[in-house]
């Protein structure tokens, strides 16, 4: 499942093609992305018959240059901005990831920065959960 949400984000025309997409990993050059699985109560409900739908936390994140240059911090928060924007528009258009009954993936949050990385770089991240049905 996880391979499959990778490829998803990756097809997403905002991300470098040249740059890594890390699993639980985020290097220290700058551009490259991450897909972090976050804790946390998979079950949204329980079926009868045995089945649930259920929940995938996780964010997705960047390394990037920051500091005191202003025009380099907003680039940053817009291309979250840009980002969400398109999960948003393949929900509605219903293309979503090759996952088996899979029925959205949102973003919870807004892009934000979440730390820094000494001087002149730091993480961005945006928390999302992908929704599906899982069968007996």
């Amino acid at each position: 499942m996880i391979d499959e949400l990778r490829d998803y984000i990756r097809s997403c025309p905002l991300i470098n093609k040249k740059k890594k997409l890390y699993i639980d990993y985020l290097g220290t050059d700058t551009g490259e992305y991450t897909i972090d699985i976050m804790p946390g109560e998979s079950v949204v409900k329980k079926y009868a018959d045995g089945g649930s739908l259920r929940k995938l936390v996780f964010v997705f994140g960047s390394k990037e240059y920051y500091g005191s240059d202003i025009r380099t911090n907003i680039e940053n928060s817009g291309f979250y901005d840009k980002f969400q924007r398109w999960i948003e528009e393949q929900n509605d258009v219903g293309n979503l990831p090759n996952i088996e009954n899979v029925q959205s993936v949102n973003c919870v949050t807004c892009g934000y920065l979440f730390n820094t990385d000494g001087a002149d770089k730091a993480r961005y991240q945006i928390q999302m959960e992908m929704i599906y049905y899982k069968g007996a």
